[in-house]
């Protein structure tokens, strides 16, 4: 019976970012008030993203809804797994 292995070397994984989080045409509504509409956002190893604008823009809500607390009201938030948020 043979077997094979097959490894990647560090240098490899490094130069070819993998996909950690992806939100798909998120839209959240709440009491008749569009909060967010049509958000689309990738984050990849080793960036480093930052979310800004003004006060009840939105940011808390968006970032609630990447984190898994909150849920769209369409779209959708693929994570890689397993994936660890604020180790």
């Amino acid at each position: 019976m043979t077997s094979t292995v097959s490894t990647v070397s560090p240098v490899s994984l490094a130069s070819t970012p993998t996909e950690l989080l992806r939100a798909e045409n998120i839209y959240l509504s709440d009491k008749q008030r569009n909060l967010l509409s049509d958000i689309n956002l990738s984050v990849s190893t080793g960036e480093i993203v930052t979310i800004i604008g003004p006060n009840g823009a939105g940011k808390t809500s968006l970032l609630n809804i990447l984190l898994g607390l909150r849920t769209p009201t369409s779209g959708q938030v693929v994570r890689a797994t397993p994936l660890i948020i604020g180790y």
